[in-house]
């Protein structure tokens, strides 16, 4: 017999998806889906699901720092100053 699972359910479209239904598949892309791309030497995929995961995880949670694209600008101004 198999299980489901929530991203299951929810792609398929049986319901939608609640924050709590979104933190799970977050966690389980993280737990279970990179460390299986990187195994089969999938590194970019890899990479965009934990950075979707994040992103997910972020959104629901609220960022402590400012991630937005001003916050990236900022900190390529800071970067780009030179001393005095």
């Amino acid at each position: 017999m198999k299980k489901t699972t929530n991203s299951e359910v929810i792609f398929r479209g049986r319901k939608k998806p609640t924050s709590e239904d979104m933190m799970a598949i977050a966690k389980e892309t993280l737990e279970l889906y990179v460390p299986l791309a990187r195994r089969l030497g999938l590194h970019d995929a890899a990479d965009e699901l934990t950075e979707r995961s994040f992103g997910i995880v972020r959104d629901l949670l609220g960022d402590p720092e400012d991630d937005s694209e001003q916050g990236h600008e900022k900190g390529k101004e800071q970067k780009n100053k030179k001393p005095d």
